[in-house]
């Protein structure tokens, strides 16, 4: 009686919620609005981006114009948009869902960061003897933190992030180190996480994965350098960091790490505050 009662709790239950929480996503997904960023809150800026470059190529990719013209439609905020400020090998992997069409394409991302969900918790099982007991529960508790479902209705890649930390961690366990650094590497997708996790490795001797991130980061580079030439660093950081002083005055208050908390709290005029956080 106690491990069929124990089994309810830890797979049946888990299972059902899953399933219930996937079919209100499809479905709302299926039915939802496009407008006012009902529709994949944040989607519309990554659709737009790979839509450009699927009709127009990379050379306009980050012009506010050429983003706003992209996303008309998509939002209801009548002149405004949603600034992509993710490096151009990005947008090149949306480029390939964009001809899909928008609603077809959020279908697509939902799916893809349902997996890297799946994919999370199977590669974290060696690791623990709670997560292979109850993978299912672990998967539930996964996808039902708050963050986590706002960021699969929102259209984000938090848990493409989160799996590439998982990947780093399981193949470094596992001794294969090259692996680890691609998955490092691979974060320069997102520098704020990318960037401080190879420090990071640096700190730790990890010598090895640290050849692999920067392998991977010529790689990408790369990439880059084909669609936009090979300065394309520099035009792009500066127009990262003009978007991030702009997010840092509207979502301010939603800062959460120290760096952002104090430059809030200090006024972003000065760098002050985010050093401090940074120390």
């Amino acid at each position: 009686m106690r491990s069929s009662q124990n089994h309810f709790r830890t797979t049946v239950v888990p299972a059902a919620l899953l399933i219930t929480i996937a079919l209100v996503m499809f479905g709302g997904a299926l039915v939802g609005s496009m407008e006012d960023g009902q529709l994949g809150g944040d989607f519309p800026a990554f659709f737009a981006a790979g839509d450009i470059v699927a009709e127009k190529g990379y050379d306009d990719l980050y012009e506010p114009a050429v983003q706003q013209a992209a996303q008309e439609g998509l939002i209801g905020n009548d002149g405004g948009y949603l600034f992509f400020a993710y490096p151009p090998f990005v947008a090149t992997g949306y480029s390939v869902i964009a001809p899909w069409g928008y609603r077809a394409a959020y279908l697509v991302q939902m799916f893809a960061m349902a997996a890297a969900a799946v994919a999370m918790v199977w590669l974290l099982r060696p690791m623990s003897e709670f997560v292979r007991q109850y993978p299912i529960a672990v998967l539930a508790g996964v996808v039902l933190f708050q963050p986590v479902t706002a960021s699969l209705i929102g259209g984000q890649n938090t848990l493409l992030t989160t799996l590439l930390f998982v990947v780093a961690a399981r193949a470094e366990w596992s001794g294969r180190e090259l692996l680890a650094g691609v998955a490092v590497g691979l974060l320069a997708y997102k520098p704020q996480y990318g960037l401080p996790l190879f420090l990071l490795v640096l700190v730790g001797g990890r010598w090895r994965v640290a050849a692999g991130a920067a392998g991977t980061w010529v790689a990408l580079y790369g990439v880059g350098a084909a669609a936009l030439g090979f300065g394309w660093v520099g035009p792009w950081w500066e127009q990262a960091t003009a978007f991030r002083d702009i997010n840092a005055e509207v979502n301010g208050h939603l800062f959460v790490s120290l760096p952002g908390y104090l430059e809030h709290i200090t006024g972003i005029d000065g760098d002050a505050g985010r050093l401090l956080g940074l120390v």
